[in-house]
């Protein structure tokens, strides 16, 4: 299991890397795709974490989430369920043009996606 660490936003770079006036928007998007990834979800406290230097969003939760992998449903843990709507999330948002400066990040949390054990089926 890949071992994730919360952090502050603060002591983040998330912080230095997502502008001010984008954190919120950022956010909401998280939790909305989130509810689309696992429709079973229904809200609860986020937190931030850190792998590798690179920042990303999960829930604070010990319940196990669902979400569609290679073309079946697959039960994960907050932290992977975390990593996956963080890059999925940042996939959306680099394609509108204002949030490109985030593709960086993007292609870092893709790296620990695509290395974390419960996608490797």
């Amino acid at each position: 299991m890949i071992e994730a660490r919360e952090i502050f936003l603060a002591e983040s770079p998330l912080r230095n890397l997502v502008r001010e006036r984008d954190q919120v928007h950022f956010e909401q998007s998280v939790y909305a795709l989130a509810r689309k990834v696992d429709p079973r979800y229904r809200g609860g406290d986020w937190g931030f974490y850190e792998i590798s230097d690179m920042v990303f969003m999960a829930p604070k939760s010990l319940a196990q989430f669902q979400v569609l992998h290679s073309g079946r449903l697959i039960s994960v843990t907050p932290i992977a369920f975390g990593l996956n709507v963080t890059l999925e999330t940042l996939r959306s948002l680099t394609v509108i043009d204002k949030f490109d400066y985030l593709s960086r990040f993007r292609d870092g949390i893709k790296r620990i996606v695509c290395a974390h054990p419960e996608y490797q089926i």
